[in-house]
């Protein structure tokens, strides 16, 4: 079974101003996020059902996602590809989960270098919103993406979708209070330190099965 462990924080948020990716740190080839209380808050259950969210009005991002997509695009720096975005959701309103996702805009550092979450940052073709269990989220992902279980990264608010998707191999880290600076660095650097040292030999390396 996988190990249920906690881990604290590696470096203070502040240095995330500065940070950059070292020659050998070892990525996720794909980063999956949850999107109520993950991505954005509120839920979309607590919406006005009669009409459809906007967003930055009905829904925000939480504050440190611009950033935090900005820092995984510095991969490209070093020489390799960036990690790439998908979503794995049990949203009630797929239509407006898509629909917002297409609204929200990230600034990359000039008013010319804007992008939209839905297409530029998400690939359509690694959207997962669907009932049931998250499992079968990832088991979509796995075959659209053909990344092994064993270099993704997983971040939801609620600790079931956690438990579960961690026995597939997957790294997973609890965001309780939605996504943070803090909460990504300290995930980025426990995928290594469990990377490191350990051969990647077949798709079921449950070694990397840990919820953070």
């Amino acid at each position: 079974m996988p190990s249920n462990r906690s881990c604290g924080s590696i470096f203070p948020a502040k240095a995330w101003k500065k940070m950059e990716f070292a020659s050998d740190q070892r990525l996720p080839e794909l980063i999956v996020l949850d999107l109520d209380n993950t991505l954005w808050t509120p839920e979309l259950y607590q919406l006005n059902q009669r009409r459809t969210p906007q967003a930055r009005k009905d829904i925000q991002l939480f504050p440190d996602m611009p950033r935090i997509f900005r820092t995984v695009e510095q991969a490209t720096t070093t020489g390799r590809s960036a990690p790439k975005w998908a979503v794995a959701s049990r949203a009630q309103n797929k239509e407006w989960a898509l629909e917002l996702l297409s609204q929200f805009q990230v600034d990359y550092g000039n008013k010319k270098d804007t992008r939209t979450l839905l297409p530029d940052i998400f690939d359509p073709k690694h959207i997962e919103i669907q009932g049931g269990t998250k499992k079968r989220h990832f088991q979509a992902l796995r075959e659209c993406t053909n990344v092994p279980y064993h270099n993704m990264i997983f971040y939801d608010d609620w600790d079931v979708n956690l438990h579960e998707v961690s026995q597939l191999g997957v790294l997973c880290c609890h965001c309780p209070n939605g996504m943070t600076l803090d909460i990504f660095q300290t995930s980025l650097q426990r995928f290594h330190e469990l990377k490191d040292g350990n051969s990647d030999q077949n798709d079921g390396c449950n070694w990397m099965g840990y919820i953070i």
